[in-house]
């Protein structure tokens, strides 16, 4: 970060000031308009009623006008908005009027954005009513108190604390609530413009876990030539899983069929590939692309005994099979010790039933079970810790505990992150500092692994995984939220030892220095990071 002299940081501050208070304002006239909002739908309701009052014996009950669905007409023929935005501001507005008065006290006092707001009133809606004041209250005083702290938490973390706060207070309401959830789930599409559509998934935990690892083991690692981003291969994995297709990629990133018809459409059944073998291996997470008892270089030797040629008798390039059908082999990790009952989380899901394992095992060809040791710093010491590259099941580890990127607010995954050394990594005499182990270790997004590089912000590892971070005038604080963290219970853990000096060894530049190789899992942007 490059500061432009006194007269420079005196403007970066007063422009500071200004989108602060710009921000602070946006909340409030939020809360303002929920006031207005509300005050419509009254307007609507007493219209309702003296309608009831003027309705004959026969009047069908269909025939009355929701004033809230009123209200949200209204709005779109006055102000232009979607149905969709009219919908949830008329919906907060009714929310916080009606059993959530202390949202609307956070947001008049410009500290509670209209998105925190409404996934706050999300979390307490099916609390019992006779403890609704309680429990929001508690809510709204949560969230309000770790931002005075310095803490910036994300959504999904947000939730996470009102959800923990509602069940301590309501915890015979829990198992309903986990019920009533349940009827949430749900499959959609959306057309989209340029030939695209959307699809969203609602599922249970368990049922994701089972549905991600089954497109990873298919989406497999890219093979020579496949320009193709992770989220690229996943997406045609989806699609080869449901049509039974087995798409080959070109180097240009298109497709390439493998039949006569040369179709370019991967969902078709001339683009259905000549390699029908089942694969070994477990696919993402280990690259293996083999037949069915044979390696993936009998498999290459297969198409090259196809003899593709092009028009003018030349030798095409072979491309690979980049989707073929994996056997599932998960990866399963069981926390039995620490804070609470043991419990079964999946990485990316979240906890699970233990029939959900049973069924997930039942369809898998074999799997990898890891009991995880909760203490801090077990996996530190040794060689490794004066190494710049991180050991993989140290890596493993980190990401265990952070749960998401460590940079205040952001909420890219930790299997998505890059993993960083909090203190940089001395190349000249590892020993001085930035060890290669567990508490100078942290989930960095590619974003905020840039920014941290080359930005002047600090960062600190305190006590418990938590970490600081200063931000010119501004000092933050970030919770570690994985499976890992939880187990431990966020308690401050005794320092973990310094590792021993391996014998023999002197001073100097690392022999495993250069880039990091823990590369970003995200759905772009797989090159190692430039630093």
């Amino acid at each position: 970060m490059i500061s432009g002299g006194s007269g420079g940081s005196a403007d970066g501050v007063a422009a500071e000031l200004l989108a602060s208070e710009v921000l602070f304002a946006e909340n409030r006239a939020a809360a303002a308009r929920c006031r207005g909002v509300h005050a419509l739908v009254e307007h609507h309701e007493r219209q309702l009623e003296a309608r009831l009052q003027e309705m004959g014996p026969g009047e069908p009950d269909w025939s009355r006008l929701d004033p809230i669905d009123h209200t949200c007409q209204s709005l779109v023929a006055t102000t232009g908005v979607t149905y969709s935005r009219a919908s949830d501001v008329v919906g907060l507005a009714v929310d916080v009027h009606a059993w959530a008065p202390a949202v609307l006290d956070a947001m008049e006092s410009g500290l509670l954005c209209e998105r925190i707001a409404m996934l706050l009133c999300s979390r307490i809606r099916d609390v019992d009513p006779s403890l609704s004041h309680e429990v929001q209250a508690a809510v709204v005083e949560d969230y309000l108190g770790r931002l005075r702290r310095g803490e910036r938490p994300n959504r999904r973390t947000i939730s996470r604390h009102a959800d923990n706060v509602v069940a301590k207070i309501d915890p015979e309401g829990e198992a309903d609530r986990r019920r009533d959830a349940a009827f949430g789930r749900g499959v959609r599409f959306r057309r989209e413009d340029r030939g695209m559509c959307t699809m969203t998934a609602r599922l249970p935990a368990a049922a994701g876990a089972v549905l991600a690892e089954r497109i990873d083991a298919f989406a497999g690692k890219a093979a020579p030539g496949d320009r193709r981003t992770l989220a690229q291969r996943r997406a045609d994995a989806l699609v080869a899983m449901a049509t039974g297709d087995h798409v080959v990629a070109d180097p240009d990133g298109g497709y390439r069929d493998t039949s006569a018809a040369g179709s370019a459409d991967p969902t078709s059944a001339s683009a259905r590939g000549s390699y029908a073998a089942r694969g070994k291996g477990n696919g993402a997470r280990t690259g293996e692309v083999a037949g069915s008892g044979a390696g993936a270089g009998d498999g290459a030797s297969a198409a090259e005994a196809a003899g593709q040629r092009g028009a003018d008798g030349a030798d095409e390039p072979v491309h690979a099979p980049v989707n073929v059908s994996p056997l599932l082999r998960p990866r399963v990790t069981v926390i039995a010790h620490g804070v609470g009952a043991p419990r079964l989380e999946f990485a990316r899901t979240g906890e699970a039933a233990l029939e959900t394992l049973t069924r997930l095992l039942e369809s898998a060809q074999g799997a990898t079970f890891e009991l995880v040791d909760t203490r801090p710093g077990t996996h530190d010491g040794g060689e490794s810790a004066y190494r710049y590259r991180i050991p993989p099941d140290l890596a493993r580890r980190v990401r265990m505990r952070d749960g998401t990127c460590r940079h205040p607010g952001c909420a890219v995954p930790a299997e998505s992150c890059d993993i960083d050394h909090i203190v940089p990594f001395n190349h000249s005499d590892p020993s001085s500092g930035g060890l290669t182990i567990e508490k100078n270790l942290m989930s960095m997004c590619r974003r905020h692994h840039r920014y941290k590089t080359f930005s002047d912000a600090h960062y600190e590892y305190l006590d418990g995984g938590r970490i600081k971070i200063r931000f010119g005038r501004h000092v933050l604080t970030t919770t570690p939220t994985g499976p890992l963290a939880r187990a431990r219970g966020f308690v401050t853990a005794p320092r973990s030892p310094r590792p021993n000096r391996p014998s023999g060894r002197t001073s100097g530049a690392s022999s495993e220095g250069g880039p990091e190789r823990s590369r970003r899992r995200g759905d772009h942007e797989d090159d190692p990071p430039p630093f």
